[in-house]
């Protein structure tokens, strides 16, 4: 299994490769997820080019069901789900 990489990790690397302090990158990058939770919040759609695009899907309502009580079925609401699609490079180069 591959590491997980955290946030705390991400800043680390991000302040060694640009020879930032680490409290300008976490705000940045706090920052950067913030931006994209607010669009996101909105109904934008959030494009990057070279890496992929962040949207808001609607889920439509649905009939679900308790796996300890198959019998009894449960209205489950519509609801709406933050959705990435990678792009074409990254997937290539995840590939790799």
């Amino acid at each position: 299994m591959k590491n997980t990489i955290t946030k705390e990790n991400l800043i680390t690397r991000v302040s060694e490769k640009t020879n930032q302090p680490k409290d300008v990158v976490r705000a940045v990058i706090q920052q950067t997820f913030d931006s994209i939770c607010e669009y996101l919040e909105e109904g934008n759609r959030l494009e990057l080019r070279r890496f992929g695009v962040f949207s808001v899907k609607e889920r439509r309502p649905r009939v679900g069901r308790n796996p300890n009580s198959p019998q009894k079925a449960i209205q489950i609401p519509a609801s709406k789900v933050a959705v990435f699609k990678a792009s074409i490079i990254l997937k290539k180069q995840v590939k790799k």
